[in-house]
């Protein structure tokens, strides 16, 4: 599109008219020289509108995606706080493209001032959009100060937007007649792309620590993996050798081994299961179960530990036509290491209750001791992952913090709840699992 105009110049007295270009003359003297390096015509009959085929803009707009969705509310904004005054507000990309506008000016499309067309300086000089780009700064563009004769009534007010790196990726601008021009429109677009900036260093951030985690998840899964293929090697040897004749030093030996091989295996089992939880992969084997006798599988295989400290473990088991729809295994799993825990942190002659009761549609597990309890500072980040209390406090030194977090992420999978509570340090502590029963909503 052509617009007929006569060569327009650079009026000191139109600049000085208004008391916000006086700063910012230096900076539209170096636009000007740019332009002209640039080869943008300053004597030339006609104005050109240069505007990218729609689907240039198409990809544009997908790759900007980020920047329009911060931006867009801001200028949305902007555009209803000036509804009173002729305007068109507008976002440009790193190369001046106009990527959104909004506005109640009539003739935004007869002078390039809608999605499409190309407003850098090297295409069309000094402009407000443009010029915060190259210059990055905020910038007025008062009516004289434009290059082409059309737009001498016209003053944009523009601001450099810039990516997380810190480099210029666009600009946000203002374009109202010159008469309504004042320096508290520049204050607010240069606010506003300060706030943009922020909003897009704050979402790149989140992507970055986002990515950190998955890659931090990948390597959990590939160690653990890699860690229990010779693993898997020393438990087979070991009970290959069990089948044959071997001296007392050499059985002590090979108990020793066999007993930190299993403890090793159950680390990395339990790092797996971690990855497998966040990455959103524990998967359930759903069946009706019976409550009852998971409970009692789960602590057939605990007794002896318990007996050798002699603690005394009760369990009250009265409901015993509870049936939950789930996966057996992995309810055994959760239940043994609520139970072994109490078993760990309670100290000989002490007490552990497993009581199971119905309320209303849900079977209520509780598994309470006796032992050295949890603090109060440290009591609500007890299923968190990695996270275990003050070993000096608690004594609680022994492996990863993973446990518990499993039995969380076991729990919300059968659609159950799981809380902790503990009056302190030396009071014993208490694990309520609610599950839905099977057969009710």
């Amino acid at each position: 599109m052509a617009i007929k105009h006569t060569t327009g110049t650079l009026h000191e007295s139109g600049a000085a008219e208004l008391d916000i270009t006086t700063p910012l003359r230096p900076l539209i003297a170096e636009s000007w020289r740019r332009s002209q390096a640039a080869g943008v015509p300053t004597t030339a009959e006609q104005v050109t509108f240069h505007r990218v085929a729609d689907d240039d803009l198409q990809q544009r707009q997908e790759a900007n995606a980020n920047l329009m969705q911060v931006a867009i509310p801001h200028l949305k904004w902007f555009s209803a706080w000036l509804a009173n005054t002729s305007h068109i507000v507008y976002l440009v990309d790193g190369d001046g493209v106009i990527l959104f506008s909004i506005g109640n000016y009539d003739n935004a499309d007869a002078f390039g001032l809608t999605p499409g067309y190309v407003w850098s300086e090297r295409v069309m000089g000094t402009n407000g959009a443009g010029t915060a780009i190259a210059a990055d700064r905020p910038v007025a563009v008062m009516g004289p100060e434009h290059i082409s004769e059309p737009f001498q009534g016209f003053t944009c007010m523009a601001a450099p937007v810039h990516d997380p790196a810190g480099h210029v990726c666009g600009a946000i601008d203002v374009s109202t007649s010159a008469e309504d021009a004042n320096a508290e429109r520049l204050a607010v677009m240069a606010h506003i792309a300060f706030v943009i900036d922020n909003e897009l260093a704050h979402r790149r951030a989140e992507v970055m620590a986002t990515q950190r985690i998955q890659a931090k998840d990948r390597l959990l899964a590939e160690v653990s993996h890699e860690l229990r293929t010779p693993l898997t090697a020393i438990l087979g040897w070991a009970r290959l050798l069990r089948k044959t004749s071997l001296d007392d030093t050499s059985t002590r030996g090979l108990d020793v081994i066999e007993r930190n091989a299993f403890k090793q295996a159950q680390v990395i089992e339990d790092l797996l299961d971690v990855s497998r939880c966040l990455a959103g992969e524990l998967r359930l084997q759903c069946a009706p179960v019976a409550l009852v006798s998971v409970i009692k599988n789960s602590i057939d295989s605990l007794q002896q530990t318990s007996q050798a400290k002699r603690q005394t473990l009760n369990l009250e088991l009265d409901a015993k036509d509870l049936v939950v729809l789930g996966d057996a295994r992995r309810l055994e799993q959760a239940i043994s290491n609520l139970v072994s825990n109490a078993i760990k942190y309670t100290p000989e002659s002490g007490r552990i209750d497993v009581r199971l009761e119905r309320v209303d549609s849900q079977a209520l597990l509780t598994v309470s001791d006796t032992g050295i309890g949890i603090n109060s500072e440290f009591l609500p980040h007890i299923f968190d992952y990695f996270r275990r209390a003050n070993g000096a406090s608690t004594g609680r030194q022994d492996g990863l913090g993973l446990g518990l977090s499993i039995v969380r992420e076991i729990v919300k999978l059968h659609g159950g709840a799981i809380d902790a509570h503990s009056e302190g340090e030396g009071r014993g502590a208490t694990f309520r699992v609610l599950l839905p029963l099977a057969g009710r909503d």
